[in-house]
C-alpha cells in the first residue's frame, strides 16, 4: 500500500518537475530565437542602410549631369547666332535668348509680357498672323518673310520660322535677318544638335531613372526585400 502511495507521488512529483523544465526549456529557446529575429532583423537594418546611401549617390550623380546638360543647352539657346522668341497662347513674349533681344533693340525684361504683333510693321502683319494660324494646324509648323520695327525705330527684315511646343501651349519662333545667315545658321544648329543629340538621349534616360528612384524610395521599396522574420 505504502509502496503503491510513494509511486503515485513520485509520478506527480516527476511530472510536475518534467512541467517544470519544459517551461524553463521553451523560455530558453524563445529567448534565443529573439535574440536570432534581432540579429536578422539588424542584419536588414544594415543592408538597407547601404543600399539606401549608394542609391543616394547614385541620385546625386544623377542630378548633376541632368544640371550640366541643362546648362550647356541654356547656354546653346542663349548664345545662338540666331534670335529665338517663346509665345504663349495669346501670342504674348515669355522668352527671348540674348539674339532676338539684339535684334529687336530691348531688354529681356522689356520684351517678357508683351505682344510679338506690336514688334512687327503694319504692312507685314498679315504674313504674321497667318503664319501663327498655319502653325495652329495639325502640322504646326510654318514660315514667313517680315519687318520688325526695332527699338531703335528701324525696320529690320527677317524670316520667321515657327513651330508649337509638344505641350500644344506655346509657340516657338526662330528670327533670322538674312538669307546668308540663315544658311549659316542651320549648319551650325545642325552641328550643335548632332553633338547634344546622343547627350540629351542620355540626360532623359537619367531624369526617367532618378524619377523611379525617387518613387521608390518614397514607397520604401528602394532596399532589397528583408527577409522573413519571426512575430
Amino acid at each position: 500500500m505504502n509502496t503503491t502511495i510513494m509511486g503515485s507521488e513520485d509520478a506527480g512529483s516527476l511530472r510536475r518537475k518534467a512541467e517544470e523544465r519544459l517551461h524553463r526549456s521553451g523560455k530558453r529557446r524563445d529567448d534565443r530565437y529573439q535574440e536570432e529575429d534581432l540579429q536578422l532583423l539588424l542584419h536588414e537594418l544594415q543592408l538597407r542602410q547601404i543600399e539606401l546611401e549608394m542609391q543616394s549617390e547614385e541620385v546625386r550623380r544623377s542630378r548633376a549631369f541632368v544640371d550640366e546638360i541643362l546648362t550647356e543647352h541654356l547656354d546653346f539657346y542663349d548664345s545662338a547666332p540666331v534670335g529665338f522668341v517663346t509665345l504663349d497662347s495669346n501670342w504674348t513674349i515669355i522668352n527671348a535668348n540674348a539674339t532676338a533681344c539684339r535684334l529687336l533693340g530691348f531688354k529681356r525684361f522689356n520684351l517678357t509680357g508683351s505682344c510679338f504683333e506690336g514688334f512687327v510693321t503694319e504692312e507685314t502683319r498679315d504674313e504674321l498672323c497667318e503664319l501663327l494660324r498655319v502653325v495652329l494646324q495639325p502640322t504646326g509648323r510654318g514660315a514667313a518673310n517680315v519687318r520688325l520695327v526695332t527699338g531703335g525705330g528701324e525696320r529690320l527684315p527677317v524670316r520667321i520660322e515657327a513651330a508649337m511646343s509638344v505641350s500644344g501651349r506655346e509657340c516657338r519662333l526662330v528670327l533670322i535677318d538674312s538669307p546668308v545667315q540663315g544658311q549659316e545658321d542651320r549648319r551650325w544648329m545642325a552641328a550643335e544638335l548632332e553633338r547634344t543629340a546622343a547627350e540629351l538621349e542620355r540626360a532623359r534616360a537619367l531624369v526617367k531613372h532618378l524619377q523611379e528612384l525617387v518613387s521608390q524610395c518614397a514607397g520604401g521599396t528602394c532596399a532589397r526585400k528583408p527577409g522573413r522574420i519571426s512575430d
